[in-house]
């Protein structure tokens, strides 16, 4: 019932999950979709530590970048938010679905006390635009210097933005503003994980 009024006003339902042993409040509309930003932010933090990219630093126009990998900006609301509490941050996240360039796509936003702290876009393309990708944003590249095979790093060395580019089955995308405060989040959530492994 409670679930019905909240529809009726916000549009979205409400459901708490734990994921991944954290409190994770969802918020949504039809069929709920359920994915876990500790295990995204975790493997972000991870491939960063690996350092295995082919490394640049360029000028970075974030509304640019955004603007390719994601022209739908302003034009939809989220299917799904996410609220989590993070010792003293809160982290909330959305997610978007749409189709681009008739390609499945799932666009994610990551909000760190209200600031944008960082975006994922997975393109369900099967690598089909990787090269593409690369090259619309490296521009200095030829596309048959672009290795499906290689991660894709830009570093933008005024403001710190990075951009991280790769296939994993299909052309994913991260922007990463503020990559401090998202390394906090993950060591946040990796020490409560080892105090609950020490518990009897």
């Amino acid at each position: 019932m409670i679930n019905y009024f909240r529809k009726m006003l916000t549009g979205y339902k409400r459901s708490l999950r734990l994921i991944d042993g954290e409190a994770v409040t969802f918020y949504y509309v039809g069929q709920m979709v359920r994915f876990s930003p500790v295990s995204m932010l975790r493997e972000l933090v991870l491939k960063k530590e690996m350092n295995s990219f082919v490394s640049n630093r360029v000028e970075l126009d974030a509304s640019q970048v955004l603007a390719k990998i994601w022209p739908k900006k302003g034009q939809l609301t989220p299917r799904t938010k996410v609220k989590m509490n993070c010792g003293d941050s809160q982290l909330k996240v959305y997610r978007y679905a749409a189709k681009v360039d008739q390609v499945n796509v799932s666009h994610y936003e990551f909000y760190i006390n209200k600031e944008l702290a960082g975006i994922f876009n997975r393109k369900y393309d099967y690598g089909r635009s990787f090269t593409s990708t690369v090259s619309q944003l490296r521009p200095e590249l030829h596309p048959l210097q672009v290795k499906i095979d290689e991660k894709y790093l830009l570093r933008d060395g005024s403001s710190g933005s990075q951009v991280i580019i790769e296939f994993f089955g299909h052309t994913q995308v991260w922007m990463i503003f503020k990559e401090a405060e998202l390394q906090q989040l993950v060591s946040h959530w990796d020490l409560k994980l080892k105090q609950k492994q020490k518990e009897p």
